[in-house]
């Protein structure tokens, strides 16, 4: 296969991933439930409903002392991030939703625009699908509180995981078994 077709193959491959259903196929999630989630979630206010999204890989450029995250979208346009407290999500697949300027706010080579996020949620780690939520605890027993107030219950939780309840994490991988990556975007309160 030369290059140009493995590079098809891949952007089509990524793109079908990158689909509602096929997340909802790799978070373990039924048709069923979906519908059920999608209708038991918050309504959006009118000014998130106005807001643009965009889905890419957070990444940092630049040299010090001019570093800059930013935003890499599958259609490989680079926006510089803005945000009032960026988690420490370099490298990680997420969407992020907010208003996107046409005008790029920085001299660094390559970015196009930027994108002032007032919400985010991780979706992939390395290829692999992730949920991102609170760790809630009770008892011995563990779940990841996602933004729709659904409690989705962890297996395998990591030592260094369980004294992290009441953060907000990410979570690689199925939730019935230990995660292949996890990591804290927010320390507990």
């Amino acid at each position: 296969m030369n290059a140009a077709a493995r590079h098809a193959t891949l952007l089509a491959v990524a793109l079908a991933a990158c689909s509602p259903a096929a997340e909802q196929r790799r978070a373990g999630v039924s048709a069923d439930t979906a519908a059920s989630t999608a209708r038991t979630a918050p309504a959006f206010t009118d000014g998130e409903r106005a807001a643009d999204s965009v889905r890419g890989v957070v990444e940092r450029i630049g040299s010090d002392p001019t570093t800059q995250l930013v935003v890499r979208g599958a259609d490989g346009a680079v926006c510089a991030l803005r945000m009032t407290a960026a988690p420490p999500f370099e490298g990680l697949e997420v969407a992020l939703w907010g208003t996107r300027d046409r005008a790029s706010a920085t001299m660094l080579p390559g970015v196009a625009c930027t994108f002032a996020a007032a919400r985010y949620a991780v979706r992939a780690v390395d290829g692999i699908a992730a949920a991102d939520g609170v760790l809630r605890a009770q008892g011995n027993a563990y779940a990841l509180e996602t933004a729709d107030g659904m409690r989705r219950p962890l297996r395998d939780v990591p030592a260094a995981l369980r004294t992290q309840v009441g953060a907000r994490i990410y979570w690689a991988g199925p939730l019935d078994r230990a995660p292949a990556v996890y990591g804290v975007l927010v320390p507990a309160p």
